[in-house]
């Protein structure tokens, strides 16, 4: 299932790096399709990820999920601060600023990271905890943005609500469905402000996640003991945002600790790539961590995190740890030195995470509380302190302080990190030796996961899974002895299964957040096992996948002849979720789709389709009718099998050979009659459609007369190009004429030729109509509800103030008048006074831009304004000026050369500064 691409471990060619300038444009300029499932709001296992490139994570996604969490924290009653900071991903900060914009207008306050700095998931929670500590008002809760491992061109957004983890199902639910609805409703319903009114405002503050989190460690971590051992640590944050951590505590508590890569690059080009070739930060794979493993010699101990630093991956002298092995250490460990904690306390894991914990539980008489696959399923344990440690098997973890409060309820991979130096400054030796020690004791398991790809359908089987689904008895050679769906620990659905037997276990579940499913298998008795097992699993989910599609026959014993043995035919459909008895209606549906869908027939194994050689001769037909009047005549002989007997199949075949010629006379009859009827129907059908087609011809040449009159153009029959190929300008800060000179350009420009027809976006007032200065000859139009639009650098305008239009109305032509070197449309769009960018509402260049169809050329290129502007007549353009005439910097007429102008080319507008390090403003 699992295949090692031939460029992992190795770095990546360049042109495998994402192109940064494609990936923020599509972040700004694409939209979701909201009839597309897969482009609206969806929280995994750890918040809504995506990529700009696949519109499932554009500024319109941020805009309608913060706007449902501000609706969610109005509606729980949550007015305390919120915390937000994000990751080194390229999206981060463009997502950082568009929540921002939300944040205030709801008047949100807001805690963002000091100096503009990177901030990890754990910093957010542990900053959520303590403000909330001893409060029952004015709580806190926090947004962290960020993909976690995700490959460079991803996005991520998360909520932490007042407990300080990740969000639970129920408020995950809520959130995306509220979202959603504002996705379909184009994001009306969200309020936002200007992103430079948004940081000058009262409701940002700027906080220090750095000091208080590094401040804090010597209440979770023995910090003078690693300081007293002089352990040469060696860090590598994968271009992650605890870089800035490490850095304070190296600094903080005086250690011998050394960063080996300081490099912070969007493109993560110093990343080897994954097992599967692609870029992905995972410090738990030793293909992406390859570039530590080289160095491991030089350290005592050296660890990595990923970009939000929720993982965290521990290298020995002996190579990569499994996280799997490190968090069995880290369990054994922790419970024999933390005294503080409650005697109760237990340890706490995910389903798919290594038994070997298990084994560690009851060595140490502790309970061990498993739970579904996702950290926030910890959240209310760790608070609670009923247990001092949560942990999951890709190698995110988190544990209690010393006196048993919580540090933090989401993961932590630089806690984690330091606590393997302590470990060894207090026991002498690795965290890998310690495993050995603890292998010598309670055995040695083999743990290996596989992937595959899985698409939506085969992620959905998986998620339905039951105990009846599985009717394997043994595993691997040795009997099965529990199968679970729902969790031990809270009792929850672990989306897909588990089987487990004594000396081993297999699980299957689809992942939350990528289009794969995940085998997790492991055995404690050898590596020949784990293959059986293995096996055996792989037999499982592709049968499943089979079954799933129809109906599978199975022989029961040797079969030689009609009559000697018998077989069963297993039914998999959809049961109710209360009572799984097949009732009489539910066996009238299966001989329905056996009578009906031959292919049905051929599901299952070839073996089993060879004693079934009847099905495909010449009477397939009433073989078919044979079995479907046999599973209503038949008593069952299981809940899932019926019993097929000769005396039943030979009385039906005997009379279906008695009336077979009387039914093939019948049957070409009636294709007879079926024939006559449908030519004499085709002739009445065209009849009527080509009386539509006249009465809708009517219907529009009566319409046009009607918008004639009224002054509104008809549609185009000549469609332009799409808005995006016509637009010179956007909406943004761009370069002036003037030399090094920036300034911010508050519409759309949009190419069009000289007379075009300039028609109104939408029904409204005209407020203003004539020469206004830079914008030459232009026209106001008051739409209500706080949005207006402007139009500016006509020709001429033909409506007046006072007038109303409707959308589609001719306004005015386009021109070159105002400040302008070519003939354009310039459109700004303002919202309760503030501009927004104009392609947020528009859709097609039709909705601006109506010229008739011999106007409209395969290549519209921009124009040049030659002599006057307004009126432009062809004898103006043969007087000898030396160029048009602009509005200069001071607002006075300026005319310059003609020449000079055709050669000039504005500088291009870099897409990023220079910078040592990304501000999130």
């Amino acid at each position: 299932m699992s295949v090692v691409h031939s460029d992992a471990g190795h770095l990546p060619a360049p042109e495998k790096l994402v192109s940064l300038p494609k990936l923020m444009s599509a972040y700004y300029t694409e939209f979701p399709d909201t009839d597309n499932p897969e482009q609206l709001v969806s929280f995994g296992t750890s918040g809504h990820r995506g990529s700009s490139f696949l519109r499932t994570f554009n500024d319109e996604h941020v805009y309608a999920i913060t706007q449902a969490v501000c609706d969610y924290r109005k509606e729980h009653g949550i007015d305390g601060p919120l915390y937000i900071g994000g990751d080194t991903h390229a999206l981060s900060e463009a997502a950082f600023r568009t929540a921002l914009e939300v944040l205030v207008a709801n008047e949100v306050e807001v805690r963002v990271s000091a100096k503009g700095a990177f901030t990890t998931t754990p910093a957010i929670s542990h900053a959520i905890l303590s403000w909330n500590a001893g409060k029952d008002r004015g709580l806190a809760d926090g947004i962290v943005i960020t993909p976690s491992h995700n490959p460079p061109q991803d996005g991520g957004f998360k909520y932490n609500p007042p407990h300080g983890g990740p969000a639970d199902t129920d408020v995950t639910s809520w959130i995306e469905q509220k979202a959603n609805s504002y996705l379909r409703a184009g994001n009306r319903g969200v309020k936002m402000k200007n992103l430079t009114e948004a940081r000058a405002s009262k409701y940002i503050q700027e906080h220090d996640f750095i000091a208080q989190y590094c401040g804090d460690l010597p209440k979770v971590v023995d910090m003078e003991a690693i300081k007293a051992s002089g352990l040469h640590l060696g860090v590598d944050p994968l271009g992650g945002a605890s870089l800035a951590f490490f850095e304070d505590i190296a600094e903080r508590y005086k250690l011998n600790l050394t960063i080996v890569n300081r490099v912070v690059d969007p493109t993560f080009r110093f990343v080897p790539c994954d097992k599967d070739g692609k870029i992905r930060m995972d410090c738990s794979s030793p293909y992406a961590m390859s570039g530590l493993l080289t160095m491991k010699d030089s350290f005592d101990l050296s660890f990595a995190c990923d970009p939000d630093s929720d993982r965290h991956g521990i290298v020995t002298r002996d190579g990569l740890m499994n996280p799997n092995h490190y968090l069995s250490v880290v369990a054994w460990y922790l419970f024999r030195t933390r005294t503080g904690w409650p005697e109760g306390c237990g340890i706490g894991k995910t389903l798919v995470t290594t038994g070997l914990i298990d084994k560690v539980g009851a060595m140490l008489k502790r309970p061990v509380v498993e739970v579904p696959v996702g950290f926030k399923w910890f959240v209310p344990f760790m608070r609670e302190g009923r247990c001092g440690m949560g942990c999951e098997e890709s190698a995110g973890a988190s544990f209690l302080c010393f006196d048993g409060s919580p540090w933090s309820t989401d993961k932590d991979g630089p806690l984690l990190c330091l606590l393997a130096a302590e470990m060894m400054a207090k026991e002498g030796k690795s965290p890998s030796a310690m495993y050995k020690n603890l292998t010598a004791d309670l055995g040695s398991p083999l743990y290996q996961r596989l992937d595959a790809p899985a698409d939506s359908e085969t992620r959905k089987i998986l998620k339905s899974l039951s105990k009846d689904s599985v009717r394997m008895t043994t595993l691997g050679g040795s009997p099965i002895l529990r199968v679970e769906t729902h969790a031990s620990g809270n009792g929850a659905a672990i989306g897909g299964v588990k089987v487990a037997t004594k000396d081993g276990w297999f699980a299957v579940r689809p992942s939350g957040t990528e289009p794969i499913c995940k085998l997790y298998t492991e055995s404690f008795a050898g590596e020949d096992k784990l293959k059986a097992l293995q096996k055996d699993a792989l037999s499982f989910m592709e049968s499943l996948l089979k079954w799933s599609q129809g109906i599978c026959f199975e022989k029961t014993r040797p079969w030689p002849k009609w009559g000697q043995g018998r077989f069963r035919a297993f039914l998999f459909f959809d049961l109710p979720k209360k009572g799984k008895r097949r009732t009489a209606t539910t066996v009238l549906c299966a001989a329905k789709r056996i009578l009906f869908n031959r292919n049905l027939l051929r599901a299952g194994s070839q073996q089993a389709m060879s004693t079934l050689t009847f099905f495909r001769s010449p009477r397939s037909f009433i073989a078919r009718l044979v079995c479907a009047l046999s599973l209503l005549l038949v008593f069952p002989t299981s809940q899932d099998s019926f019993l097929f007997s000769k005396p039943v199949y030979a009385a039906q075949k005997k009379k279906a050979a008695k009336h077979s010629v009387q039914k093939k006379k019948i049957r070409q009859e009636q294709v007879k009659k079926k024939r006559s009827l449908g030519s004499r129907y085709r002739a009445v059908i065209e009849e009527a459609l080509n009386d539509f087609r006249k009465r809708r011809a009517e219907r529009m040449e009566k319409k046009m007369d009607e918008q004639e009159k009224t002054g509104a153009l008809p549609p185009a029959t000549k469609a332009l190009p799409k808005l995006r190929t016509l637009v010179t300008s956007l909406y943004g800060e761009r370069r002036s004429l003037g030399p090094d000179s920036f300034y911010f350009h508050s519409g759309l420009d949009i190419r069009a030729h000289l007379g075009w027809s300039i028609v109104a976006f939408r029904d409204g007032l005209v407020t203003k109509s004539g020469r206004n200065g830079n914008a030459g000859i232009m026209v106001e139009i008051d739409h209500e509800n706080g949005l207006s639009s402007l139009y500016a650098h006509m020709r001429r305008a033909t409506v007046a103030e006072g007038e109303r239009v409707v959308a589609g109305e001719k306004i005015g032509e386009v021109g070159c008048t105002g400040r302008t070197t070519g003939a354009h449309l310039h459109i700004a769009i303002r919202k309760n006074g503030q501009t927004v960018d104009p392609l947020r509402y528009l859709k097609r260049a039709e909705d601006v831009l109506r010229p008739r169809d011999d106007e409209i050329t395969d290549v519209i290129a921009p124009q040049q304004c030659n002599g006057h502007f307004s009126p432009y007549t062809p004898a103006a353009a043969n007087r000898r000026v030396r160029g048009p005439i602009v509005r200069g910097r001071h607002g006075k007429p300026v005319r310059i050369d003609l020449n000079a102008l055709r050669n000039y080319r504005p500088p291009e507008i870099p897409q990023w500064r220079s910078r040592q390090r990304w501000q999130f403003f």
